[in-house]
């Protein structure tokens, strides 16, 4: 599980377009994003859809995203996402 700070969302705007989109639709689609695995290793994770978790009565307890490829980075200064917004 990865919990994302307010500094991480605010340095990437593509990340807030999609965490809104969702808020705003219960989930979104088309999302691209950097990401690095806790060996150091960069990868991008592409295509990614999150949606909203609801409980029995109907309110949200948190959010769950797939992603359906991904490819690894470069270690050169590259764009940091982008998003359907």
């Amino acid at each position: 599980m990865t919990l994302l700070t307010n500094e991480e969302v605010s340095r990437c705007p593509t990340l807030r377009c999609l965490l809104d989109a969702v808020q705003r639709n219960d989930f979104a689609t088309g999302y691209r994003g950097l990401r690095i695995a806790k060996s150091g290793r960069r990868f991008w994770i592409e295509d990614v859809t999150m949606w909203n978790l609801v409980n029995g009565a109907g309110v949200r307890v948190g959010q769950a995203a797939a992603f359906y490829r991904w490819s690894e980075a470069s270690t050169g200064p590259r764009d940091v996402g982008s998003a359907n917004c």
